[in-house]
């Protein structure tokens, strides 16, 4: 009888199956992150199409108007529709260990810093259960700053780290921000450069309730933006100069490919490189630059808690030109080309 000798694998063998699987793994890899960057872009677009539908039931339940705060002389903080502003937590009072009153300003701003928050004020609008609040419907998928500090915030409520409060009169940001457009006159947004507007400032052509028919382009002006553009980890360092620095681009940086919902619910995406070009023509275009820059200084976002989260505001990281934000005329602007 014979044997036959069993055989191993050579070493080019072996060589020639790693290579092989290298070279797979260097397709596949690049396949599966542009895929995964498309099923953030598409969640997100079905959470700001959530926040559109959600504002526009408020609004039908409350004469066609936007959530506003405040009341028309500013004197007392306003429930609109159901939005108990005073008494309530923020996740600043983490540093004292007590509840302190809502302020969306630092003495010299307005209610600008409202924009982070409204979706909070949405859920506890349209929640049946407190459960409801905790819904993913606030966050982008690549948010991991603001999903820690929401998550977080909700479990020191829910152990009564804030005596008196719970999580009905509370409020914490999100990933989609609102255009303070829609609360602040459309006056307010008629200068050549971004006025800061004090809260005892009692003029009535800065605070009033807007409503949906004072949108003049409903398809082209935005209700809620995604504050980054999650997809991509490098961003360009300030306006000009082309440095670069790692980082995920703000809503309006160039380099962001920024996610929207529009007054009329429906939701798009616009890279903003070429809003940039179209909105520095000389032409009717120009209606969409900016009224302003995106400029909160540190001391307010510290106030919030998102001091740490890689805003582009101060140099030298920006500021930038305020898209969505600071909509030149306001509510009766227009923010993209239709």
């Amino acid at each position: 009888m014979s044997t036959k000798a069993r055989r191993g694998f050579t070493l080019i063998e072996l060589l020639v199956v790693i290579a092989i699987i290298a070279l797979l793994v260097g397709i596949l890899l690049p396949a599966l992150g542009k895929a995964r960057q498309a099923a953030q872009s598409v969640k997100s677009l079905a959470n700001l199409r959530s926040m559109g539908q959600m504002t526009a039931t408020y609004s039908a339940e409350n004469k066609d108007g936007f959530p506003n705060p405040f009341d028309k002389n500013m004197s007392t903080w306003y429930p609109a529709g159901g939005f108990q502003w005073c008494s309530m937590a923020v996740p600043n009072s983490l540093a004292t260990g007590n509840p302190v009153p809502i302020q969306f300003d630092d003495g010299s701003r307005a209610s600008e810093m409202m924009g982070a928050h409204l979706a909070s004020l949405l859920l506890n609008y349209h929640a049946s259960t407190p459960s409801d609040l905790y819904s993913d419907v606030q966050f982008a998928p690549g948010d991991a700053t603001v999903i820690a500090r929401g998550h977080q915030f909700f479990h020191d409520l829910a152990n009564n780290v804030y005596p008196g409060n719970d999580i009905t009169t509370a409020v914490w940001d999100g990933s989609y921000w609102f255009s303070p457009t829609l609360w602040l006159g459309a006056n307010r947004y008629n200068n050549p450069s971004h006025q800061l507007v004090p809260l005892s400032n009692t003029n009535p052509q800065y605070w009033r309730r807007n409503r949906n028919d004072d949108a003049v382009y409903p398809n082209a002006k935005v209700l809620a933006f995604e504050r980054f553009d999650f997809t991509k980890k490098n961003r360009v360092k300030a306006p000009t100069g082309g440095a670069r620095e790692d980082g995920f681009p703000q809503f309006n940086n160039p380099d962001a490919d920024t996610r929207f919902v529009l007054v009329d619910g429906s939701v798009d995406s616009v890279r903003m490189s070429k809003l940039y070009a179209l909105s520095s023509q000389t032409t009717t275009m120009l209606e969409m630059t900016p009224e302003g820059l995106w400029n909160p200084g540190a001391n307010i976002l510290q106030k919030y808690s998102m001091d740490q989260d890689g805003l582009q505001n101060l140099a030298p990281s920006g500021p930038f030109p305020a898209y969505f934000w600071a909509t030149y005329n306001g509510i009766i602007g227009r923010d993209i080309n239709r």
